[in-house]
């Protein structure tokens, strides 16, 4: 049979054996992980009492363990935990991850045992917005039937964008083939964040009056425009230093 089920009796002398290799095959691609500063723009570290099984070991983090910034640089950033018989490290990586079956995770190559568990996007000195992978997440099924596609998501913070002054905002995408886009939003806030609102794609050559839309997708970047005869040509929309808002692209990997 392709599918094992555990069984071990009273007096069976390998119960030990088989009562361990269960318990072991339980914590397979356990991940209950909690980031410090989670719902702030700071540096993050791996939460005290976090637990985590990287490529068939278990840890647990006995104090706040912080992530390593060694080379980090302005992009879309993966955290990976890299284990050893000492213990597991932590530290950020650009690389996007990859799904394997075998240890029900994300890791950094198909043949890697370096985990992902979560990311974030770095700006140069923000850390936001940040996420913990829950299974496999990263993919949603579309589709009544069996010609359906895999879809995946990519979500990118916008980053400063003085609305008031500025009538485009331009996110790098990163995605090597636009042709697999399929349907890009956008939500954006205001300066005090009492305001948000979500932005739909726009045919090219929208009129000034028109509010805020997604305008165009280049072979690097999402375009995002807002009219200028529109509220967000305002004092209400112009400050920095803060992320504006989100951009979500969906696409065929």
């Amino acid at each position: 049979m392709a599918c094992k089920k555990y069984t071990y009796a009273a007096g069976d002398t390998a119960w030990v054996t088989t009562f361990m290799e269960a318990v072991e095959k339980s914590w397979k691609g356990l991940i209950n992980v909690t980031l410090t500063n989670y719902t702030t723009t700071a540096a993050c570290s791996i939460e005290e009492g976090s637990v985590l099984e990287v490529a068939g070991s278990l840890y647990i983090a006995t104090s706040d363990t912080a992530i390593g910034t060694a080379g980090i640089s302005t992009a879309l950033q993966y955290i990976q935990a890299i284990g050893s018989t000492g213990g597991c490290v932590f530290a950020y990586v650009a690389v996007a991850p990859t799904w394997r079956d075998d240890y029900q995770g994300y890791y950094a190559s198909a043949a890697s045992t370096t985990r992902i568990i979560g990311g974030c996007y770095y700006d140069g000195s923000s850390y936001n917005p940040k996420w913990i992978y829950k299974g496999y997440i990263q993919n949603a099924y579309f589709g009544g039937s069996v010609t359906g596609e895999i879809i995946k998501t990519k979500i990118l913070s916008i980053g400063d964008w003085d609305m008031d002054a500025t009538e485009y905002a331009y996110i790098l995408h990163g995605l090597p083939d636009t042709s697999k886009i399929i349907n890009t939003t956008a939500i954006i806030r205001n300066d005090s964040g009492s305001q948000v609102e979500m932005l739909q794609p726009c045919e090219t050559g929208g009129t000034a009056s028109q509010t805020a839309y997604v305008y165009w997708i280049t072979s690097t970047t999402v375009l995002l425009q807002r009219g200028s005869a529109s509220e967000y040509n305002s004092s209400s929309w112009d400050s920095t230093g803060f992320n504006r808002g989100w951009v979500t692209i969906y696409y065929m990997p």
